[in-house]
């Protein structure tokens, strides 16, 4: 197989490969600059390559200008014996735990300038494999499209385009890759006239990754009826980029993740990991993935499998009456003490499986986590609950915790809640954040310190896991007139942030006071009644176990110690 190109005057050298897209075999020669045509031998018959030429004009490469063809097909002989027939060629055996997958599948992949041929043929390679695990593909089984985007997105085939693996896989071998449309700015070229083809001059390219947009076109154009997507059946899209997009990926995502549908990410190289934990599904440990390179994919290749194919195999969500008839079952068979009701409900509702429609979801919330307010973060409206009612610190309820006491509040609305010295307000952490935390949450509480309030710190609010050792929470300190939040980066690394000043001070003055911590994957902000009085930077948060207990008002010292909490007055939280 051969190529010839136009020479390029001011050419020093040319950089000529020939891969083969089926079994990724290469070939390379570097050419003298008055060359203009390279021929490559000993390949394989009847197969697809792709040639790419590369132009040096003195020490600095321009981009690769790629075509892809097929070799002829081996000349044939007259046969002295009868013909062998070969078996028709196997498709990969699927993997167990992909055996009752019955899903809509969509894999949306990075396609922009800053992937490059090699490493797209590693992508198509992965989409192969990955694909080759699934066992029925089709109506009655699982449905695949793809899309690939740069600054903008393209499907390269539709759920309902293939009806059996063999389709599929060889669909997915013929995927080109996008390479995208990209801003260009001139570096060093002022020494020589741009000519001929703008891809052989020295330009520095500086592409626009719109992921955004990418996953808002796969909402909007691939999961829809008209391509094939299925009702009842749960929606899959696992997204894999090495860039951080330069539009908003928060908005499109957390829609799509309140809508049922779940969603994985994948990053490698220059992928940016707070991003990858915001796009995906909670939790984090489960759907988020990151690689150093595209040659180390197949490191977790075997896992993400697993997790996909157990996400496609969800049973189907129950309709608002049968969760309604679950509860009403569940609850009919409760003790009489209304705390023990309440436990039960938790528990029965918190098996009820995730709906699908925003208003099937919202009456699923209210129903297991009661009410709140909502929060707008990051141009978002978050739905929360009332923590106060999960630990039972309600007029009903509270009687039942030791060291606990009703009393009036800044409000005769409200009621105000003593806890006292004794008092050990806590509940397991899977009752409350049974997938861990989200990465943007606001902790909302209105309280008060008392004269009798140690002058020691003690967390207001804090996740321990099984171990009693601390993973995120707010700590206040009424010596030294602060405020703490801390938590555990992805990386595990163990971070705190510490608000400080005249503004904080007004906390510890003895009157009620409005207190919102409000988390972000960057950031923490300190709100206290109704003024911003800090704001830090952080590291994108990991997920945390919710193997251990959420805990209220507990001095630090008894961590180690007996249980004891700090006499503070809750009225919301």
């Amino acid at each position: 197989m051969c190529a010839q190109w136009q020479p390029l005057l001011q050419a020093s050298s040319y950089r000529v490969s020939i891969i083969s897209t089926l079994n990724g075999q290469r070939q390379e020669e570097t050419l003298g600059g008055g060359a203009s045509r390279q021929c490559f031998y000993d390949l394989t018959p009847s197969s697809q390559y792709q040639i790419s030429v590369l132009t040096s004009v003195q020490e600095l490469e321009g981009p690769a200008v790629s075509i892809t063809d097929m070799t002829l097909p081996a000349p044939t002989e007259a046969p002295t014996d009868p013909p062998v027939t070969e078996p028709p060629p196997t498709l990969p055996p699927a993997k167990e735990v992909c055996k009752e997958a019955k899903a809509d599948l969509v894999f949306l992949v990075d396609g922009s300038w800053s992937i490059g041929d090699d490493n797209f043929l590693k992508i198509t390679r992965f989409l192969y494999s990955t694909m080759g695990s699934l066992d029925l593909i089709g109506p009655e089984g699982t449905q695949v499209a793809i899309a690939q985007f740069s600054d903008d997105a393209r499907t390269e085939f539709q759920l309902s385009s293939h009806s059996n693996k063999e389709a599929l896989l060889e669909a997915i071998q013929k995927i080109r890759y996008k390479g995208g449309n990209t801003k260009t700015v001139l570096r060093q070229a002022d020494h020589w006239e741009c000519q001929a083809w703008l891809e052989l001059c020295n330009l520095v390219q500086l592409l626009d990754i719109s992921l955004g947009r990418a996953i808002k076109h796969v909402k909007e154009s691939v999961f829809v009826a008209e391509a094939g997507a299925r009702r009842g059946v749960p929606k899959v899209l696992v997204v894999l980029t090495d860039g951080r997009s330069q539009d908003d990926v928060n908005k499109v995502s957390k829609e799509m993740q309140l809508e049922g549908y779940i969603i994985f990410a994948i990053g490698f190289a220059d992928a940016d990991y707070g991003e990858l934990v915001n796009i995906a599904s909670k939790p984090s440990d489960r759907h988020v993935f990151f690689v150093d390179d595209l040659d180390a994919v197949k490191k977790i290749e075997e896992q993400l499998i697993t997790f996909v194919c157990e996400a496609a195999t969800a049973k189907l969500p129950l309709s608002q009456s049968e969760r309604s008839a679950s509860v009403r079952a569940a609850t009919a068979k409760l003790p009489v003490s209304q705390s023990e009701r309440s436990a039960s409900v938790r528990a029965a509702t918190a098996k009820l499986p995730l709906p699908v429609s925003q208003s099937e979801r919202s009456a699923s919330v209210r129903a297991a986590t009661a009410t709140c307010p909502s929060v707008l973060m990051s141009g978002n409206t978050l739905a929360g609950f009332r923590m106060m009612d999960k630990f039972s610190l309600v007029e009903k309820e509270y009687s039942t915790i030791p060291g606990v006491s009703l009393e009036p509040g800044s409000f005769n609305s409200f009621p105000c809640y003593h806890l006292h010295p004794d008092a050990l307000v806590s509940q397991p952490t899977r009752f409350l954040h049974p997938e861990g935390l989200p990465s943007d949450y606001t902790i909302s509480v209105m309280l008060r310190l008392l004269p009798e309030t140690p002058h020691e710190p003690f967390a207001l609010w804090e996740i321990l896991d099984r171990d009693n050792e601390p993973l995120v929470g707010v700590i206040l300190d009424n010596d030294g007139k602060t405020v703490t939040f801390f938590n555990h980066d992805y990386k595990g690394d163990f971070q705190t942030v510490t608000f400080q000043g005249a503004g904080v001070k007004t906390l510890f003055h003895g009157s009620f006071h409005k207190l919102h911590v409000i988390v972000s994957k960057t950031s923490v902000k300190l709100v206290l009644d109704c003024s911003l009085v800090g704001e830090n930077a952080v590291a994108a948060a990991g997920n945390i176990s919710s193997d251990g207990v959420e805990v209220l008002g507990r001095l630090m010292r008894s961590r180690r110690g007996g249980d004891r909490s700090a006499p503070i007055l809750l009225l919301k939280l």
